[in-house]
């Protein structure tokens, strides 16, 4: 070896020793500050992310004082050297403030009679407002295939400033090979950007079930039952969440025999037939379904050939089921290609909004909904704020 060569290995070595040696005395701190879960009238769950292993807590109460702690275990063990931080408030009050700050202790060390703590490192002090069935009005925003670009929520939330909750209605990422791709495309910027005091719910998209990672995405959220489809209430509004799945048969090759995802929109069916039966959606005021595919009774929209497998099952288990209970709308997206569609239309007998593409392309768009009294003021709007269409469901229609 020529010593040029030579020179240049041991600064590569070196400065791969360097990297090391950073990385592991990098302070102790957050990867991904508090992010607020399930917010319901009487509880909440609120989650973090540590760099090192942790045990932790949460700090609450009805101003910045503080003074009552909640700490989750399971199976009388503390949470301890899990990935992920969370504590759950239960017992809270409808709309009433909360105040809280997160406090989490490094285990340096962690054998089986012999345990080392380290630094204990506390969150900013965050508020959030619980919501009540009695709520006159309220707003929220919802975003489609993003594709790994947070930039792009972070402008129209800074926007957009007056809003509840988030909803991310599928390929907020894409492909998860790894999991600081969870951390730092959805987690972390959420948590900067609203989701320490506004909470986001999750819709899974097609590409999110993609990756060797993939498995590990419902760590990070709290989706009510731990299953990518619920329901739940926010106000006197009855939401609805689907897991479209994937949209080529399972024996697909590109899957490799590692879906079910037939069988799984199966399951949901059954499930959506005891929802639309039960008494709280039907006291609803109003029911909106969130979901990832477009699903119509017609194929206004359906030149999505690759998928076409995976869009006509999800008409299939779901769309008449909804077009018969008194759906009121439904936001969605994948296509790339914003779409409205109306009840007087044809085509359901619910409002349609399909989201467009993603921030690279020029149709990037956004939605929202606002609550008011008897009406829903939905609004499709470009990424720069430019209305696109605006339209007003009326309660007694």
């Amino acid at each position: 070896m020529s010593k040029k060569w030579l020179y240049v290995s041991i600064f590569l070595l070196g400065a791969l020793y360097f990297e090391s040696a950073g990385q592991h005395i990098r302070p102790y701190g957050f990867e991904a500050a508090p992010y607020l879960q399930n917010l319901q009238e009487k509880s909440v769950s609120i989650y973090w992310v540590m760099n090192r292993s942790s045990t932790s807590w949460v700090e609450y109460g009805n101003s910045s004082d503080l003074g009552r702690i909640s700490r989750n275990s399971q199976h009388g063990l503390f949470d301890a050297n899990l990935p992920v931080q969370k504590a759950y408030l239960t017992g809270l009050k409808p709309a009433t403030d909360y105040y809280y700050r997160t406090a989490s202790v490094e285990i340096q060390q962690y054998g089986a009679y012999d345990v080392v703590f380290g630094d204990t490192v506390y969150s900013e002090v965050k508020f959030f407002r619980t919501p009540t069935a009695k709520l006159s009005e309220f707003s929220f925003l919802a975003f489609n295939d993003v594709h790994d670009r947070p930039a792009f929520i972070e402008d129209v939330v800074e926007r957009e400033s007056g809003f509840d909750f988030v909803a991310y209605l599928g390929d907020i990422m894409g492909h998860i090979d790894y999991t600081d791709q969870i951390i730092s495309n959805v987690i972390r910027p959420s948590a900067s950007f609203f989701a320490g005091e506004k909470p986001f719910y999750w819709i899974r998209g097609n590409h999110e079930a993609r990756g060797s990672q993939a498995r590990k995405l419902i760590d990070y959220i709290d989706a009510p039952g731990n299953r990518y489809y619920y329901a739940f209430e926010w106000g006197p509004v009855y939401f609805i969440v689907l897991d479209s799945g994937e949209g080529q048969p399972d024996t697909n090759q590109h899957y490799f025999s590692l879906v079910d995802f037939d069988n799984y929109r199966r399951e949901q069916s059954m499930w959506l037939k005891d929802v639309v039966e039960s008494s709280e959606f039907h006291s609803a005021k109003f029911r909106i379904v969130l979901t990832h595919f477009p699903i119509y009774l017609s194929e206004v929209v359906a030149r999505d050939e690759i998928h076409r497998h995976g869009r006509a099952h999800n008409q299939e288990k779901f769309a008449s089921l909804l077009n018969e209970s008194g759906v009121d709308l439904l936001l969605c997206g994948h296509t790339h290609r914003y779409h409205v569609a109306h009840p007087e239309e044809n085509v359901t007998n619910f409002h349609v909004v399909v989201g467009g593409g993603n921030p690279a392309q020029a149709n990037s768009t956004y939605t929202r909904v606002d609550f008011s009294g008897d009406q829903l003021n939905v609004s499709l709007r470009y990424y720069d704020g430019k209305l696109i269409e605006q339209f007003t469901i009326d309660a007694s229609r």
